[in-house]
Protein backbone atom coordinates (compact mmCIF):
# COMPACT_ATOMS: atom_id res chain seq x y z
CA UNK A 1 0.00 0.00 0.00
CA UNK A 2 1.31 3.64 -0.89
CA UNK A 3 0.78 4.93 2.36
CA UNK A 4 2.48 8.38 1.79
CA UNK A 5 -0.77 8.76 -0.92
CA UNK A 6 -3.27 8.59 2.11
CA UNK A 7 -4.31 12.31 3.11
CA UNK A 8 -6.80 13.70 5.39
CA UNK A 9 -7.10 17.09 7.12
CA UNK A 10 -9.65 18.33 9.65
CA UNK A 11 -11.50 21.73 9.40
CA UNK A 12 -11.06 21.39 5.88
CA UNK A 13 -12.76 19.86 2.73
CA UNK A 14 -11.82 16.43 4.17
CA UNK A 15 -13.97 17.43 7.87
CA UNK A 16 -16.97 19.60 7.49
CA UNK A 17 -20.35 20.01 8.66
CA UNK A 18 -22.82 19.53 5.73
CA UNK A 19 -25.91 20.43 7.63
CA UNK A 20 -26.39 20.93 11.86
CA UNK A 21 -26.21 17.51 11.86
CA UNK A 22 -24.58 16.08 9.50
CA UNK A 23 -20.69 15.90 9.13
CA UNK A 24 -19.08 14.68 5.98
CA UNK A 25 -15.71 13.27 6.31
CA UNK A 26 -13.66 12.05 3.71
CA UNK A 27 -9.83 10.50 3.10
CA UNK A 28 -7.75 10.43 0.04
CA UNK A 29 -5.69 7.09 -1.12
CA UNK A 30 -3.69 6.22 -3.86
CA UNK A 31 -5.74 5.14 -6.92
CA UNK A 32 -6.89 1.15 -7.15
CA UNK A 33 -4.75 0.86 -4.05
CA UNK A 34 -6.99 0.51 -1.03
CA UNK A 35 -9.63 -2.61 -0.84
CA UNK A 36 -11.57 -0.57 1.91
CA UNK A 37 -11.85 2.39 4.12
CA UNK A 38 -13.51 2.78 7.63
CA UNK A 39 -13.85 5.11 9.87
CA UNK A 40 -14.10 4.83 13.82
CA UNK A 41 -15.54 7.71 15.46
CA UNK A 42 -17.37 8.94 18.90
CA UNK A 43 -17.70 11.61 21.75
CA UNK A 44 -14.43 11.99 23.16
CA UNK A 45 -16.03 12.40 26.69
CA UNK A 46 -17.48 8.47 26.15
CA UNK A 47 -14.87 6.90 25.00
CA UNK A 48 -14.15 4.39 27.99
CA UNK A 49 -17.84 3.93 28.27
CA UNK A 50 -19.74 3.15 24.83
CA UNK A 51 -16.05 1.69 23.31
CA UNK A 52 -16.78 3.10 19.97
CA UNK A 53 -13.21 2.13 18.71
CA UNK A 54 -14.53 -1.42 18.65
CA UNK A 55 -17.08 -0.10 16.17
CA UNK A 56 -16.07 0.94 12.61
CA UNK A 57 -18.31 2.62 10.02
CA UNK A 58 -17.76 1.89 6.49
CA UNK A 59 -16.40 4.51 3.91
CA UNK A 60 -17.76 4.52 0.51
CA UNK A 61 -15.50 5.57 -2.34
CA UNK A 62 -17.16 8.49 -4.34
CA UNK A 63 -14.40 9.66 -6.43
CA UNK A 64 -11.70 8.67 -8.86
CA UNK A 65 -8.84 10.06 -10.69
CA UNK A 66 -6.12 9.35 -12.50
CA UNK A 67 -4.08 9.49 -9.25
CA UNK A 68 -6.57 9.22 -6.19
CA UNK A 69 -9.41 7.61 -4.75
CA UNK A 70 -11.85 9.55 -2.43
CA UNK A 71 -13.52 7.83 0.25
CA UNK A 72 -16.70 9.55 2.32
CA UNK A 73 -19.40 8.98 4.91
CA UNK A 74 -21.73 11.04 6.19
CA UNK A 75 -22.18 10.85 10.39
CA UNK A 76 -23.62 12.82 13.17
CA UNK A 77 -22.17 14.15 16.46
CA UNK A 78 -25.32 14.55 19.10
CA UNK A 79 -22.88 16.89 21.67
CA UNK A 80 -21.11 18.56 19.18
CA UNK A 81 -18.12 17.04 19.68
CA UNK A 82 -16.24 14.20 17.86
CA UNK A 83 -12.99 11.67 17.50
CA UNK A 84 -12.34 9.78 15.13
CA UNK A 85 -9.86 7.84 13.39
CA UNK A 86 -9.36 5.48 10.38
CA UNK A 87 -9.01 1.80 9.40
CA UNK A 88 -6.94 1.29 5.84
CA UNK A 89 -6.83 -2.18 4.28
CA UNK A 90 -5.36 -2.03 0.90
CA UNK A 91 -5.25 -5.00 -1.38
CA UNK A 92 -1.58 -6.51 -0.52
CA UNK A 93 -3.47 -6.68 3.27
CA UNK A 94 -1.81 -3.83 4.60
CA UNK A 95 -3.34 -2.26 7.46
CA UNK A 96 -2.81 1.10 8.74
CA UNK A 97 -4.69 3.28 11.28
CA UNK A 98 -4.68 6.96 12.74
CA UNK A 99 -6.82 8.80 15.35
CA UNK A 100 -8.02 12.94 14.74
CA UNK A 101 -9.99 14.82 17.56
CA UNK A 102 -12.34 17.62 16.36
CA UNK A 103 -14.60 19.47 18.59
CA UNK A 104 -17.04 21.23 16.89
CA UNK A 105 -19.08 24.08 18.25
Amino acid sequence: MNTAAIYHRTESEYAYLYTNELMHVRLRTARADCKSVSLVHGDPYELDKKRWYHQPTVMRKTLSTDLYDYWEVDITAPHRRLSYGFIVTGYDETTVSSLNTVFSS
